[in-house]
């Protein structure tokens, strides 16, 4: 039986080797590649996948290193960085608004929450860092795939079904690009009880024109206090808080 210092030099070494993989690697080629068994690195992966240090690449059997491995990362640095950065700018947005901010990317067409910014609102709404949610459905989503081509918001709808959740979510292709065409024209997103019942968020982009480079904020609330109508009127503050930061991470 392997001992606990082998399994974690193991898995150290396929963490490395889906590392060197970012598009996506089967479980067989990372097995091949560092000599171990089939079985064995199929295990580890599962275990790696259970707290999302590793994803599935969509429905295919490949995958790349997940908003687990992310968010311990993020734990890691010290200093100055571009999270200590964009956090100036969450609090910033949360002041404005009273509510939670958040700032997320996209990995394999999915929010990662990478940052919060909590309200102190005793009924407050927040994701944790590492979070993983649908871009379609919420304000974060809809300002990242705004950032991003026609030709990838294509791929994405052409990859990625859009399953109702709540009365108000968006599930037809062609009202949905239209949706996306509004956030660009108008320079934030709504999630208008979309994603969970409840709940509206006010979305902006910050900087990235691509899935990999692409980051974007989000305040969220109930909707018994932060109504689409509070959002919007606070979208000209967080748009440009939004410039602001883009312009600090510029540098």
């Amino acid at each position: 039986m392997p001992t606990l210092s082998q399994s974690a030099a193991k898995i150290v070494r396929i963490m490395e080797a889906v590392s060197r993989h970012p598009s996506g690697v089967r479980v067989a080629d990372v097995a091949q590649e560092l000599g171990l068994n089939r079985s064995t690195v199929h295990r580890l992966i599962a275990t790696l996948a259970r707290d999302s240090w590793v994803t599935r690449v969509g429905n295919t059997a490949m995958f790349t290193l997940g908003p687990g491995f992310l968010a311990f990362c993020q734990r890691a640095v010290t200093g100055t960085n571009i999270l200590s950065t964009l956090r100036t700018f969450a609090r910033e947005l949360t002041e404005a608004s009273g509510e939670t901010t958040h700032v997320g990317i996209l990995l394999n067409f999915k929010v990662v929450h990478v940052l919060q910014a909590r309200s102190t609102r005793q009924l407050g709404i927040a994701s944790d860092v590492g979070a993983v949610d649908e871009a379609y459905c919420t304000s974060l989503g809809k300002a990242l795939l705004a950032r991003c081509s026609e030709a990838v918001l294509a791929h994405y709808l052409d990859v990625t079904p859009l399953v109702r959740r709540t009365p108000n979510t968006i599930v037809e292709r062609r009202r949905f690009v239209d949706e996306i065409a509004r956030v660009r024209a108008a320079g934030y997103a709504l999630d208008q009880e979309e994603s969970s019942p409840g709940v509206v968020c006010l979305g902006v982009g910050i900087c990235g024109n691509t899935p990999e480079t692409a980051i974007a904020m989000s305040t969220t609330g109930p909707s018994s206090r932060f109504s689409v109508r509070r959002a919007i009127s606070l979208a000209p503050k967080a748009r440009e808080v939004a410039r602001r930061a883009a312009a600090a991470l510029a540098g």
